[in-house]
């Protein structure tokens, strides 16, 4: 009974999350200012913004760098308009309190600059994805940027969302020349030629080699900066240098600027837009539940699908795993008990015993709002080989005295009383070995923390339950 409502009552009540965040008094503020920013106007707008992060009390020192290559970083967006400050925190008693107060005064100051995406991020144990990320695929990159656009302004204004982020942006300023084929042939030109000629003026070429010792540095020669900086110098080149007749490139081609897609992402080979957030003040399971009620509100065209994904996703694929590790940790401990045992029922009436330490270990993490993760799960499995010590040592002592002539209850209350005080002792010794950990002191704590608890939990509940539960059950079913 207790059981069944710890498992329908208490457990639904239970948040989850893939893995709890480290608190080491550091904090990533990655920023992406307007595409084609160059990387001299992003060092300017980075020191600004250093600037009254250094005026926060909390901050010990800050560090950043603007620009990124695919050579220095393994992200997905690159080039000069990416930037990314490191912030340290001055040490106190409370990290964690004081990184939210950080957090907030970091957010608050970035909301002056309306031009620039951010999102603020902790140091990580182990490559993870972003809590939330909302993966929309199709084939139409007009409707995607569509699709995706509106989504991300809906899922901006969902509560417990922070650092809302889309990579479907602005892309990278183009220069497309269109040259009209009739005028080239009229001219006799054709349009390789001009183009390799644009591209020579523009790009340069290396004209010759300079030598020094055994160093050869390339010489490349191009027009001046200010004749190939701006679209309107570009289009009065002139495609036929020693013409009797100087021709621009305006008369034979049409120049302009357009954006194009800063990137066309494939997921699973189909193009598809990511939408990620972080979260706060909110459980990973509601803000997930919230995105499901916004998006299923959308009609999707016809050919476009969307996936969340992130650590939902993750989440979803270890706690299925671990479940898979659980069920297969009961089944050996069953087949190890009932090969010592030579019986069948005496193993399976000491695995009650997992189920009361199952009792403790949710009913704690109830009320000290401790989610349910990887490392809880750890320390469950872990549970399934300790919890079963008791009952065993209980049963097997039941079953000597019977042996030896007692009647079954008789049997049973005198191994009650001689087996009480191993049973005590071992659980004390157990439970005090892991209660430093519990605590949560030092660095790392809070990936320790939870799996300590939720050892400690179940050992004392099945402990105590053992020693009424195991007793009856045996009375009852044992000949």
């Amino acid at each position: 009974m207790i059981f069944t409502l710890t498992i329908f009552v208490v457990l639904p009540g239970i948040d989850s999350e893939l893995i709890p965040e480290v608190h080491q008094g550091t904090i990533y503020v990655n920023l992406t200012f307007p595409v084609g920013t160059p990387v001299e106007k992003s060092d300017e707008m980075l020191q600004k913004i250093s600037r009254r992060l250094r005026q926060i009390e909390l901050v010990k020192s800050i560090s950043y760098y603007a620009g990124t290559t695919k050579e220095e970083l393994s992200e997905e967006e690159v080039g000069e308009h990416i930037g990314k400050i490191t912030v340290v925190i001055k040490k106190t008693r409370n990290i964690q309190e004081s990184e939210e107060m950080l957090i907030a005064n970091i957010r608050s100051i970035m909301g002056i600059f309306t031009d620039i995406d951010y999102n603020i991020s902790r140091p990580v144990l182990f490559t993870m994805k972003p809590p939330i990320e909302v993966l929309i695929k199709g084939y139409n990159l007009a409707q995607l940027r569509r699709i995706s656009t509106t989504l991300y302004e809906r899922i901006a204004e969902l509560p417990g969302l922070k650092d809302v982020q889309s990579s479907v942006k602005a892309g990278f300023p183009e220069l497309v020349v269109e040259f009209d084929r009739m005028r080239l042939s009229h001219y006799g030109m054709n349009a390789f030629d001009v183009a390799s000629l644009i591209k020579n003026k523009i790009e340069g070429f290396v004209a010759t080699k300079y030598k020094e010792k055994d160093k050869r540095v390339d010489i490349r020669v191009y027009l001046r900066d200010e004749q190939r900086r701006r679209a309107e110098n570009i289009k009065n080149l002139i495609i036929n240098p020693g013409g009797a007749i100087p021709i621009p490139l305006s008369s034979v081609a049409k120049v302009s600027i357009l954006s194009g897609p800063n990137e066309i992402r494939r997921v699973d080979q189909d193009r598809s837009a990511v939408i990620s957030a972080n979260i706060s003040n909110i459980n990973l399971t509601g803000a997930v539940q919230n995105i499901y009620n916004v998006i299923e509100k959308y009609p999707m065209p016809p050919g476009f699908t969307y996936e969340l994904s992130g650590q939902n996703k993750e989440m979803k694929t270890s706690l299925s795993s671990l479940t898979l590790a659980m069920v297969l940790a009961v089944f050996l401990v069953y087949i190890v008990m009932a090969s010592q045992f030579e019986s069948f029922l005496h193993p399976f009436l000491i695995l009650f015993t997992i189920p009361m330490a199952l009792i403790g270990v949710f009913l704690t993490l109830y009320v000290l709002n401790i989610p349910i993760g990887i490392t809880v799960y750890i320390g469950m499995i872990t549970l399934v080989g300790i919890v079963v010590n008791n009952a065993i040592i209980l049963i097997d002592y039941i079953n000597t005295l019977r042996n030896r002539g007692l009647e079954k209850l008789e049997a049973i209350k005198q191994a009650g009383k001689v087996r009480l005080r191993p049973i005590l002792i071992t659980t004390s010794t157990t439970v005090l070995a892991l209660f430093p950990m519990a605590l949560g002191m030092g660095e790392g704590a809070e990936i320790r923390t939870p799996m300590a608890i939720s050892i400690i939990a179940g050992l004392l509940s099945a402990t105590f339950l053992t020693l009424v539960l195991i007793p009856v059950v045996y009375n009852k079913f044992s000949k």
